[in-house]
C-alpha cells in the first residue's frame, strides 16, 4: 500500500484535535479528581469538543477557534503571576489551530493547481 501524503494531511490536525481532548479530560480527572473543580475542567472540554466537532465541519474556522482558545487560556492565566508554564499549556491549542488553517490552505492551493479533489 502507498502512503500518499496529500491524502493523511487533513487528518494530522483532527487526530490531533482528538488526542488534545482526551488529553485535556485525563488531566482534568488526575489532577482535580471528581470534586468541584472537575465540573470547571469539564465545561471547558465540552468547549473544546464543540470547537473540534466544528473545526472538522469547517476547518478555517475551527483554526481559528483554537487560536482564540490558546489566546483565552493565556488571558485567564494572566489573573496569577504569569510563567512559561501556561504559554507551555497553551500552545497545543495554538498548534492545532494553526494546522487546521496550514492544512486548509494547502489542499485549496493544491487543488487549485492540479484541478483535483481530494
Amino acid at each position: 500500500m502507498k502512503f500518499n501524503i496529500e491524502k493523511e494531511l487533513p487528518w494530522i490536525p483532527r487526530w490531533f484535535s482528538f488526542i488534545l481532548l482526551i488529553v485535556w479530560l485525563a488531566a482534568v480527572v488526575f489532577f482535580n479528581g471528581f470534586g468541584s473543580y472537575f465540573m470547571l475542567g469539564l465545561f471547558f472540554w465540552l468547549i473544546l469538543v464543540f470547537t473540534t466537532v466544528m473545526a472538522w465541519k469547517n476547518t478555517i474556522f475551527g483554526g481559528v477557534m483554537f487560536i482564540l482558545i490558546g489566546f483565552l487560556y493565556l488571558i485567564i492565566a494572566l489573573g496569577n503571576q504569569f510563567s512559561i508554564y501556561y504559554l507551555v499549556g497553551s500552545s497545543p491549542f495554538f498548534i492545532v489551530g494553526l494546522l487546521f488553517i496550514g492544512v486548509d490552505v494547502y489542499v485549496e492551493k493544491v487543488m487549485e493547481q492540479t484541478g483535483d479533489d481530494f
